[in-house]
């Protein structure tokens, strides 16, 4: 890997662009917390200047590599540089019209903020990057973005995954206003992944529980959505197989986050899984090991099973104060933040499901 790092120094751009794709090789199907820890300084501004020099080639494989190295280095100081550092340039790049940079860009920027932001405003900065890039404003009416399907569908997934691991009080009205008319007017297109999204950004706006602030009317005039979406006010339950042991989810926002590391992931999702203390914190999950040292996963198999129990009725938000609670922003508090998040989300859950009979 050290070649690697002295090619991203090289003049010709085909020699960065073959160093570059060899390190995105390494650090997405090996988890390399050393060598990305160690040469943490190196791979990111030789990345950020491949964002302001190089052919989009060299910018998609850039923004991937970022992603990957922020995955790895995982929450701290050096995930929080790599998001500061990154987010001006992704801006910039946003403003291509080639669709495989598009596409790395936007999931560049969803993982360096899912890891890397410290505090909320951060997490909605990147927030609204997305929305503007989709053409919606606050206030303004709703249209469908001409964007492509593949880069609006992965787009929206990116502000669905942000919204996870934030707490709704938060959230400033002005800004998200026009949300469920915008994703409503999506599912109407006539585009299936982009239809996909559409609802589960909707279902993700139920289950927080805080529908006012998404739309155009207040809380009590938009109790409809229960009766439209009915399937998203029950309690939830997913499992994943990886290998031989099963993560447990036990909300829609779980269920997002971690399909959008799959997807992000691909063949690296397993290897990462189970050795990335990252993702056993935000996932609560704990790989059992042989006594050899010798982990129990392997790759040849994945599944999810998604079971959902709707109830016939649904708890008021004001009846939650748990869910509630404000929870501290700084940087060594990010990993706890999303955990708690979830779980709290998953106990919400709990409180809705029906008595058994």
């Amino acid at each position: 890997m050290d070649k690697f790092l002295d090619d991203l120094f090289a003049k010709r751009g085909s020699v960065r662009e073959g160093a570059l794709s060899s390190i995105v090789d390494g650090l997405n199907l090996n988890y390399l917390h050393q060598f990305a820890g160690k040469n943490f300084a190196t791979l990111l501004y030789r990345c950020l200047n491949s964002f302001k020099k190089g052919s989009s080639k060299e910018i998609v494989l850039a923004s991937r590599a970022l992603g990957l190295l922020s995955i790895t280095v995982g929450c701290g100081d050096n995930a929080h540089e790599l998001y500061k550092e990154s987010l001006p340039l992704i801006s910039q790049a946003l403003r291509s019209r080639t669709e495989s940079l598009l596409l790395s860009v936007i999931d560049c920027l969803a993982i360096a903020t899912f890891v890397g932001a410290n505090d909320f405003e951060e997490t909605e900065a990147a927030m609204q990057i997305i929305w503007h890039f989709i053409n919606l404003k606050p206030g303004d009416n709703v249209v469908v973005s001409k964007q492509p399907a593949s880069v609006l569908s992965a787009a929206i997934s990116t502000w669905s995954l942000l919204l996870t691991t934030v707490n709704g009080w938060n959230l400033n009205h002005n800004y998200w206003r026009g949300a469920i008319p915008y994703f409503l007017n999506l599912l109407e297109v006539d585009d299936q992944s982009v239809c996909m999204v559409a609802g589960q950004a909707i279902a993700l706006i139920c289950e927080m529980g805080f529908l006012e602030k998404f739309a155009e009317c207040s809380y009590k005039n938009c109790e409809w959505m229960e009766q439209l979406f009915p399937e998203f006010f029950g309690s939830f339950r997913a499992s994943l197989k990886i290998g031989k042991h099963r993560l447990q989810l036990h909300s829609l926002s779980q269920l997002l986050q971690v399909n959008f590391i799959k997807r992000f992931l691909g063949r690296g999702f397993v290897p990462h899984m189970v050795e990335n203390e990252f993702l056993h914190d935000v996932f609560n999950f704990t790989p059992r090991k042989q006594e050899s040292g010798v982990e129990l996963y392997s790759s040849e198999r994945e599944e999810a099973v998604v079971h959902l129990f709707v109830p016939e009725t649904r708890q008021r938000d004001g009846e939650d104060d748990f869910g509630r609670a404000h929870r501290p922003q700084r940087s060594a508090y990010r990993k706890a933040k999303t955990q708690l998040l979830n779980k709290q989300r998953m106990l919400k859950g709990e409180e809705l499901r029906p008595y058994d009979d």
